[in-house]
């Protein structure tokens, strides 16, 4: 809002036409939202424009950790892998959750049995950081939440020998699956690494797995 009366407001939603803004009004979904401001008697006056972008978290999926992150690298708790809140290779700023010298283990309950389009992970490497990416995701789904079925497994191929921190999204795709009816719950593990290899600096110690959110398209 601004005191300066002499002052239009414009708005735009997802990089539509600007519009003046006149009162509050609600958003219902994921959307990018852009305003600046111009002086009325002068257009050739106006404010830089501001750009936020806004996430709808879906309400009805929940998650169980099967393992425990270490306290250094929560993300924000549990419910961080599933926020929609990306990390960036900067992992050092926050947003990833790390597990030192054991996998990633968590089960996500999406409402009802459905069958999504695709499940993912997203992963990041810096072995300098001894952050290394895990060899494979595994992917498994139940109606139950206690007896779960393996769907697919996928290894990641990323070198361990970069030696600059990436990300990676690990996905599989799940619309050729023809008899896979769908699941309530989706189990998804992420091996870790494993001991720091033979050429690395700290060769033999424990590498840390690190994961920032289970990425779901229904």
């Amino acid at each position: 809002n601004t005191i300066d009366k002499t002052e239009k407001k414009y708005y735009s939603v997802d990089n539509e036409n600007f519009v003046e803004y006149h009162k509050p009004f609600i958003i219902y979904k994921s959307c990018k939202i852009s305003a600046f401001s111009e002086n009325q008697f002068s257009k050739a006056i106006t404010s830089p424009v501001i750009t936020a972008e806004f996430v709808k978290i879906p309400t009805n999926r929940h998650i169980q950790l099967l393992t425990q992150f270490d306290n250094l690298y929560n993300a924000g708790g549990a419910e961080a892998l599933i926020d929609l809140e990306r990390g960036s290779a900067n992992w050092r700023i926050g947003g990833w959750q790390g597990y030192a010298g054991k996998d990633f283990v968590g089960i996500v309950d999406v409402g009802s049995s459905k069958a999504l389009k695709s499940i993912g992970l997203g992963c990041l490497q810096d072995q300098g950081a001894w952050v290394m990416m895990p060899p494979q995701v595994i992917f498994e789904g139940s109606n139950d939440g206690k007896t779960f079925e393996p769907i697919s497994t996928i290894k990641t191929n990323v070198s361990d020998t970069i030696d600059h921190a990436i990300t990676k999204d690990v996905m599989l795709n799940l619309t050729g699956f023809k008899n896979l009816s769908g699941f309530r719950y989706y189990k998804v593990t992420a091996k870790n690494y494993g001991k720091l290899p033979s050429w690395h600096w700290s060769k033999g110690e424990p590498a840390w797995l690190f994961v920032d959110e289970i990425l779901i398209e229904e």
